[in-house]
């Protein structure tokens, strides 16, 4: 009797089927990866946020008063000008000493005024990590976008770097908008000095209406935040609308160290609820000769790339998770300091 072979070899179809099956577990664990990946960027946002809060409050001890987030966007920092209102640079920019950057910080100072514009120049394209969330993006440089003059900058160095470094993150000037004045701001640092001074009739400019903690020219003290540190937003992660990907916003197209504006300050107003980047769309004009536009009150709004949550830091150094759902009356009350209210929102 012949003894037929034993099969050694597998068929055509039950690869096809070991395939499937590997297939199938790999779309299975997808999720739970992605959702792992993610809870892992959340915990970096949040110590990124916990790290900058308490930056804030070493300045505060430092220098009496929380940063001051200087002037407008047409200014940057300057190491040669201190902490407070006469510090053309924002809240970011002071900050860099106690985050372990004084060299960022302190480029150009005490140099011949061509090297200090040239080192601000710089200093506007210099990547600091902590400034990232890795939800929305990796630390990295953007092209030098040219809205306007800066006017304490090397300007022809600004477009041969053509580096600009951003942040994901911005500080809580309160619940009040300010007017389209706040963008108008002094032409020099001569003409800075004399609405410092007192000596110059137009001060539009002097955003002092603010009831938040870090504003146009602030200085605002710990004893002045009557309504509790540990109930008063600081910083929070700032909305960075989907379309800006393509350096088209006006909310995210300059660097960390320039003053007060959209791209580092933001508001709790009943009109500027926190949002998900991914669901504001850009509002696009009926006439095609027209350019897009943008609605002004997405410009102030705090928000993050994270599916359905986005992170606050309070005044106590304290950082916590908020839904985007948040009661917005309630997240409105804990951007003032000393308007009575008594509010604690919990993840």
């Amino acid at each position: 009797m012949i003894k037929k072979p034993s099969r050694t070899g597998v068929t055509l179809i039950e690869v096809l089927i070991v395939i499937a099956i590997i297939g199938l577990l790999i779309q299975l664990s997808l999720p739970a990866l992605q959702a792992a990946r993610e809870s892992s960027r959340q915990t970096q946002c949040q110590n990124n946020l916990r790290m900058l809060a308490l930056a804030c409050i070493a300045d505060a001890n430092t220098h009496g008063h929380f940063p001051t987030s200087g002037w407008t966007s047409a200014w940057v920092g300057d190491p040669n000008r201190g902490f407070g209102r006469k510090q053309p640079g924002g809240w970011a920019f002071n900050v860099l000493p106690y985050l372990e950057q004084q060299e960022v910080h302190d480029l150009g100072k005490g140099a011949p005024e061509d090297e200090r514009l040239k080192a601000a120049a710089q200093a506007y394209g210099t990547i600091v990590p902590v400034f990232t969330c890795t939800s929305r993006r990796n630390p990295q440089t953007f092209p030098f976008i040219k809205t306007r003059i800066i006017k304490n900058a090397d300007m022809k160095e600004l477009v041969e770097l053509d580096k600009t470094a951003r942040s994901d993150y911005a500080a809580n000037m309160g619940n009040i908008l300010p007017s389209a004045n706040f963008a108008i701001g002094p032409s020099s640092y001569e003409e800075a000095d004399q609405w410092e001074n007192g000596t110059n009739p137009q001060t539009s400019w002097i955003a002092s209406e603010n009831n938040g903690i870090i504003f146009q020219r602030s200085e605002v003290t710990p004893a002045m935040i009557t309504d509790g540190l540990s109930k008063t937003f600081i910083l929070g992660e700032k909305l960075v609308p989907e379309y800006s990907k393509a350096n088209k916003s006006h909310c995210d197209d300059q660097s960390f160290t320039i003053g007060f504006s959209y791209d580092n300050n933001r508001a709790c107003s009943i009109n500027t609820p926190p949002t998900a980047d991914v669901m504001v769309p850009k509002l696009i004009s009926a006439d095609p000769a027209k350019p897009t536009t943008e609605n002004p009150t997405t410009l102030w709004r705090f928000g993050s790339n994270h599916p359905t949550l986005f992170h606050m830091a309070y005044c106590d150094g304290s950082v916590h998770r908020l839904e985007f759902s948040v009661d917005v009356n309630v997240f409105s009350a804990m951007s003032t300091r000393n308007e009575g209210e008594s509010f604690q929102l919990n993840e």
